[in-house]
């Protein structure tokens, strides 16, 4: 368990209030790691187990997270094994953020075949692994198309226009002024994630 993104499993061993983390003895070669508590999916108690991915590797501990993108990334590739196995579907990209109760994960898959379509039945197993909410994402190599799918659970059919300025990395994105709280969603995660996932600034624009 040296390298960022590795997947572990451990056990809470005490709290330390002083971090405000958890000391988790890990299973495995590396003995000990810490789980911050603002990266935590939940509270834990002594001798609770937990799976967890390397967020960084921190000056005595490896630093644990269950909200970033490797840990999201990792169960993905677990749950979604069967359509994954068989080159049904990819996993492009993860997005996830500090605070949010959701992620979202773009999936990409062969020509005439919907990957998302392919990858909701597995939605309820994710209960094991995380709180989080997840919304699978259709990627698109073509960046307005993905935007426009990235912006989803949103009223993506009521956008107007969508400009994409590659060398800003950023993207201005047309809607009516009634659907723009849709678009940004709760304290603006929505757009957020959104351009977490497609590596573009997303500016919300609105026209009567």
């Amino acid at each position: 368990m040296e390298k960022i993104g590795d997947f572990v499993l451990g056990r809470v061993v005490k709290a330390l209030p002083d971090r405000d983390s958890y000391l988790i003895l890990v299973n495995g070669t590396q003995p000990f790691a810490v789980l911050p508590k603002q990266y935590a999916d939940r509270p834990y108690r002594v001798k609770d187990t937990i799976s967890a991915a390397v967020y960084r590797l921190g000056e005595v501990y490896p630093v644990l997270s269950q909200r970033c993108p490797h840990y999201i990334r990792r169960i993905s590739e677990s749950i979604l094994r069967p359509v994954l196995a068989d080159g049904a579907v990819r996993i492009r990209r993860v997005a996830s953020g500090l605070g949010s109760p959701f992620v979202k994960i773009a999936v990409d898959s062969e020509e005439g075949v919907d990957p998302v379509r392919l990858c909701v039945p597995y939605r309820q197993s994710y209960a094991s692994y995380t709180r989080l909410m997840v919304s699978f994402v259709r990627y698109s190599s073509d960046l307005g198309r993905f935007i426009r799918n990235a912006l989803a659970p949103a009223p993506v059919d009521r956008i107007r226009r969508i400009d994409v300025f590659r060398e800003e990395q950023m993207a201005r994105v047309l809607v009516p002024v009634e659907c723009k709280g849709y678009f940004l969603g709760k304290g603006g995660l929505n757009v957020a994630l959104a351009s977490k996932l497609t590596s573009m600034a997303i500016e919300l624009r609105t026209e009567p």
